[in-house]
């Protein structure tokens, strides 16, 4: 992308009358077209163009399609699919009515480029300079925060699935690259006990029955990390995840692996550190006020005047 174009560009008549005529009273595109102008020029965004090369489009336009795009959650095709189709856009970027777009890889090619250059905080503070001067936002004002959850794409496991999946996936990690050395260290009852995912129902019933699964586990699982250790385990031990997800789990659940002593569940350490699936090692159990959920929490703030968006 050369950007060998004006700071900006005046709406083509014709493209304002349809707009005007097609949303009468405004949309959010018009809108805030109206009352700030455009928000990005090309000179802004000069991160994002090439010195060299053929003219293509504007990267002002792109990058305010870039906003767009994140304004409406869309992909980068659907973005440059309504920039074909959408009246309101083809005004927001000042075009003309018969203008035919531009390919959906441009926008990837724009944000590496920004991203590279390091522009995205200065297009953020210029961006909120124009904010501030047209008294949209302003310093020192009443703000609230807030922390709602986000939730993991898993399934939930029980403790002793907590114990027994991460060393299935452990085991199934090392098969593919390292076949012999698992055949000359793996038990005989391992594939009976992790060939398949641990399901609940698969699980047995009675107390007696599930601490001796436990204990086996525990078993398993330490003789594999001592495997793993030894000096002759294949040099890649380290630079697989499964590994130090497993040594990580053990920590959690037994309080002596090589003895396979099950810790107490108030003896577990806190949420914040626990393991709750090897699918998703990040994920964390947690409560606030009446909702528990497994997953994350995002941290927003917005500003709470009374006559302030």
């Amino acid at each position: 992308m050369t950007c060998h174009h004006p700071d900006w560009f005046v709406v083509p008549e014709a493209t304002a009358q349809a707009a005007r005529r097609a949303f009468p009273n405004g949309n959010r595109s018009l809108t805030l077209r109206d009352t700030f102008g455009s928000i990005v020029t090309n000179p802004a965004v000069a991160d994002g163009s090439d010195h060299r090369g053929r003219p293509a489009k504007a990267p002002a336009r792109l990058a305010l399609v870039l906003i767009g795009q994140q304004i409406a959650h869309w992909s980068a095709v659907a973005a440059a699919e309504a920039v074909r189709a959408r009246l309101d856009w083809t005004e927001a970027l000042a075009l003309e009515l018969d203008d035919s777009g531009f390919d959906a890889g441009v926008l990837s090619t724009l944000r590496a480029r920004l991203l590279t250059a390091g522009a995205e905080a200065r297009r953020w503070t210029r961006r909120r300079e124009r904010l501030v001067a047209a008294g949209v936002l302003r310093a020192r004002g009443r703000q609230r925060r807030d922390s709602p959850h986000v939730l993991a794409h898993m399934r939930l496991l029980t403790r002793v699935m907590r114990a027994a999946e991460p060393l299935r996936a452990a085991l199934h990690d090392r098969a593919p690259v390292a076949p012999a050395w698992l055949a000359a260290h793996r038990a005989p009852a391992w594939a009976e006990r992790y060939g398949v995912r641990v399901e609940a129902e698969r699980l047995p019933s009675d107390a007696a029955t599930r601490r001796t699964l436990e204990t086996a586990s525990g078993q398993d699982g330490d003789a594999l990390l001592q495997a793993v250790d030894d000096p002759r385990a294949p040099p890649d031990r380290w630079q697989r995840l499964a590994v130090p997800i497993l040594r990580q789990v053990w920590r959690q659940h037994y309080d002596r692996p090589d003895d396979a002593r099950w810790r107490s569940s108030d003896d577990l350490p806190p949420h914040a550190q626990l393991i709750t699936s090897p699918d998703e090692p990040e994920a964390r159990c947690a409560t606030k006020r009446p909702i528990a959920w497994t997953g994350d929490t995002v941290h927003l703030t917005e500003t709470g005047d009374d006559d302030r968006p």
